[in-house]
């Protein structure tokens, strides 16, 4: 299926994943299809943090150009992960594809507007906000006509509506601090609205910290495992500086998976000097 270009469509991806893949990527998270629900779309996000890993490190050991879709669905329906634009894209065609009414929401990121791709979910006629691939654990979505707040092992986030815009407020991980994230525009975007990001994220190493640096992450509904260049955390707790080796250790016991290893050694060669 083509990403549409056809008004009609809400985000241009409606159709872009087939009920088969949706089928796969229900058996790869362990969750069966049920329908359409607030409680069913906790589930699955909290099942989606906890099996699909935020990471930057296939953008550093490929080619220097966004992924296509072909490439965006191979990542996820194999549990590899990526960024937001990746894993978001796909979530909000594997919602539609499970009959969701979901969008696609464009947010402001360090002053830089359509810098993040978020989404956002009609249920009940209320639309409700949530981020998947931010490295942080929004791990409930969150209603957009009135200020909320959540919190899971220590870290809050919150979300203060401000008519066709709300901002997303969170702790700092690990300090005693609290930002702004993000500022939101509720008026759901078709998918080209990001090309122009899309191309930056992966060719400007200025645009944002992916291509000078190494995320990868993923959350529990109590832990998180989180590695940034040679740091690694298990929240809620400390920081701790490793050596590579170890890093590979690391990731071996909280993620299980060696593509990921290979990946990481191939990430510290492609990082700039």
């Amino acid at each position: 299926m083509t990403i549409s270009e056809n008004s009609r469509y809400e985000s241009g991806l409606e159709g872009c994943v087939s009920p088969i893949e949706a089928r796969a990527f229900l058996r790869l998270l362990g969750v069966p299809a049920l329908p359409p629900s607030k409680a069913y779309l906790v589930r699955l996000i909290r099942a989606i943090y906890c099996r699909i890993p935020f990471q930057n490190l296939t953008m550093l050991t490929r080619p220097r150009a966004a992924p296509a879709w072909n490439e965006i669905i191979e990542d996820m329906l194999s549990g590899l992960g990526g960024l937001c634009t990746t894993i978001n894209p796909f979530v909000c065609a594997f919602l539609h594809q499970l009959g969701f009414r979901s969008v696609l929401l464009t947010s402001t990121m360090l002053g830089r507007p359509d810098s993040h791709i978020a989404i956002g979910v009609w249920i009940e006629n209320r639309l409700f906000w949530i981020d998947l691939a931010n490295g942080f654990p929004y791990l409930m979505p969150l209603a957009t006509d009135r200020a909320i707040a959540k919190e899971f092992a220590g870290f809050r986030y919150r979300l203060e509506p401000g008519g066709e815009w709300a901002k997303i407020y969170q702790d700092v991980l690990g300090k005693e601090k609290t930002i702004c994230n993000q500022e939101v525009c509720l008026t759901p975007v078709h998918y080209s609205r990001f090309d122009e990001m899309r191309l930056l994220h992966y060719s400007d190493p200025s645009f944002g910290p992916f291509l000078r640096h190494i995320r990868l992450n993923r959350w529990e509904l109590e832990n998180g495992y989180i590695l940034r260049d040679n740091m690694v955390a298990r929240f809620p707790g400390s920081w701790e500086k490793l050596g590579h080796d170890a890093v590979s250790r690391w990731i071996r016991t909280y993620f299980k998976d060696e593509r990921l290893v290979k990946l990481y050694f191939q990430s510290i060669e492609a990082l700039p000097a």
